[in-house]
């Protein structure tokens, strides 16, 4: 669809996006995300060399019992949902989720995990088609992550042994967990907006 220039949204369409929120939370999405299997996910992505170590801390030699002893944890997730925007047509509707996490990361050699907070959101949009006989049928467009994933560092101070290992990681997670999110939520955020009131929309286009 493209950009189109937004209006100021709506007290309905605040309701309206704070019922997706509300949706999102009764299907278990935050749950969902923490579920996701950071390592396999590595494992099988195609833009690492071969060995998820390899790739991970950035060619570190650690012998097989050490890699079996990293693990990459999701906690403390949090959804966000500011509200649905319309175009200044009124023929087009978008919304943004935001999704905040920590990534806990614990290695053999550091005694301590250590807490990456990763920012991202989610866009989807969405407008009413006209049929032949002037219906309006709703129509939901593929839901996407947004190009910027943030992530900081949670510790004071790293160990040197640590810096390259967090900076190589800061650089991966940005490459896999947009997908992995994609998987989780996108489905649920599509079968939410498919249930959104088509005549309140055409409410708010009049």
């Amino acid at each position: 669809m493209g950009y189109k220039a937004l209006v100021q949204p709506t007290e309905l369409e605040r309701g309206e996006g704070e019922l997706i929120v509300q949706g999102l939370m009764n299907h278990n999405a935050e749950d969902q995300i923490q579920s996701i299997h950071f390592l396999d996910s590595l494992n099988d992505s195609r833009q690492m060399v071969p060995g998820m170590v390899g790739w991970l801390i950035g060619g570190m030699k650690l012998q097989q019992q050490q890699q079996q002893e990293i693990s990459i944890n999701i906690t403390n997730v949090q959804l966000d949902c500011g509200r649905i925007q319309m175009s200044f047509h009124k023929e087009w509707f978008s919304i943004n989720i935001s999704l905040e996490f920590d990534i806990e990361l614990t290695l053999p050699f550091n005694n301590n995990s250590t807490r990456l907070h990763t920012s991202m959101s989610l866009a989807a949009e969405f407008w009413l088609k006209k049929d032949e006989f002037g219906r309006r049928d709703l129509v939901v467009d593929q839901c996407h992550t947004e190009p910027n994933v943030h992530v900081i560092v949670l510790a004071e101070a790293i160990p040197y042994k640590m810096k390259h290992v967090l900076h190589n990681l800061k650089e991966n997670i940005g490459k896999v967990i947009p997908h992995l999110v994609e998987n989780q939520v996108c489905p649920l955020v599509g079968d939410l907006l498919k249930q959104l009131d088509v005549k309140l929309l055409k409410g708010l286009m009049a």
